[in-house]
């Protein structure tokens, strides 16, 4: 079977945005025969999605409403017929459903793959990186999944342990996420006047994503109140929205840095590029707590593909990510941040070497081409091609 005999049919929640479809229009481009199941919408990143068609949407896409949206476990596809007849209709070999193997999505997927005849492969995917008992009957969902599915892609390293000891014997693959290189390789040198201006010539530090106690961001802020007691010439721009955000500028006050912090709300994905091209570096300063650590950090490899240089903490996938193109911090150690901040702020040449580095990086290892490869090698094996 080659390529453009395959048919896959992908469920996946975060393909309501758009930035995620690029691997659909990947696999596509690779011969792949398409069909996606999306929600009408999603919160993504602290924002609503509204799913919109794109021109580059080059394969059969059906957005249709879901119940409990926006939350993993829970949500799923009420219109049963109609899901059943767009997945028969379609005779897939493959039924990929990107959603966690304990959830209802999940379950309702597989049960519809067992009433097709012949029926369709079918592989699980997993963000999980902390192995914690599921609750009925999300316990149910997952046991009934795993039993019934023929193979699993996952994101951390650390989830093919996890999927293990919770009893899958089938084969699991470790897939990271990808980045669309195009966008950033397009926008090179452009930045964020509003950043140069208040910034003046000061170091730009940077952090993207969910204001939430788990990001560690205040660990950032004490980071910088150190490098301001050293008398070294720093500001901190914060782009994104969350529930955090009020606890978050009471801790800047009390740090006495109100000057030198500024938040920039949520940034469009296109408008990305420039806020990673204005700092000097990115921080993702990530914190373990007993039901959450790091996943991946996409936001690491955005920046990495605009040259930018990063630094992460130490909690879950960050060190794997960065690896040698960035410095990792011990996770809520301000003072070890501190230190990491000023290597760069002193040494141009090891910045220089990071930026190179980190795009190098990304390019080997994740563009959104480079990831459907790695699907596809997943497609062929699992149907013996």
């Amino acid at each position: 079977m080659s390529n453009d005999s395959i048919r896959v049919l992908v469920s996946w929640h975060a393909a309501t945005e758009s930035l995620y479809r690029n691997l659909l229009a990947e696999l596509v481009s690779k011969g792949i025969e398409i069909k996606a199941i999306v929600p009408t919408w999603w919160d993504e990143g602290s924002k609503k999605t509204v799913f919109e068609k794109q021109q580059y949407d080059n394969y059969k896409i059906v957005s249709t409403p879901t119940v409990f949206t926006n939350h993993i476990r829970a949500f799923f596809y009420p219109d049963v017929l109609k899901i059943y007849k767009e997945i028969a209709d379609f005779k897939p070999h493959i039924i990929h459903i990107m959603e966690e193997p304990f959830s209802l999505a999940a379950y309702e997927f597989i049960t519809m793959s067992k009433l097709l005849k012949p029926r369709p492969k079918t592989i699980l995917y997993s963000y999980e990186n902390i192995d914690f008992q599921q609750k009925f009957p999300y316990s149910f969902f997952q046991s009934y999944n795993l039993k019934n599915s023929d193979a699993m892609t996952v994101i951390p390293l650390e989830s093919v342990s996890i999927w293990k000891n919770r009893g899958f014997r089938k084969a699991i693959y470790t897939i990271p996420p990808g980045v669309d290189t195009t966008l950033y390789e397009e926008s090179v040198g452009i930045k964020r006047q509003d950043i140069i201006h208040k910034a003046k010539n000061a170091f730009k530090i940077g952090y993207a994503g969910r204001i939430t106690p788990e990001k560690g961001i205040e660990t950032v802020v004490m980071a910088v109140a150190i490098l301001k007691d050293r008398g070294r010439d720093c500001v901190f721009f914060i782009a994104g929205g969350g529930t955090h955000k009020g606890e978050l500028q009471k801790v800047i006050s009390d740090a006495g840095i109100k000057d030198l912090v500024y938040f920039l709300d949520v940034i469009s994905q296109n408008e990305m590029p420039s806020f990673y091209n204005s700092l000097d570096v990115l921080v993702l300063p990530s914190l373990t707590t007993n039901r959450w650590k790091e996943q991946f950090g996409r936001v690491l490899i955005e920046a990495m593909a605009s040259k930018t240089p990063v630094i992460g903490s130490s909690s879950g996938e960050i060190p794997t990510v960065i690896g040698n193109a960035g410095l990792i911090f011990r996770e809520n150690d301000a003072l070890h941040l501190a230190d990491s901040i000023q290597k760069l702020m002193d040494n141009k040449e090891l910045s220089a070497e990071f930026s190179n580095t980190g795009y190098q990086k990304v390019h080997e290892n994740y563009t959104w081409s480079k990831v459907a490869e790695n699907y596809i090698k997943v497609y062929k094996e699992l149907l013996s091609i």
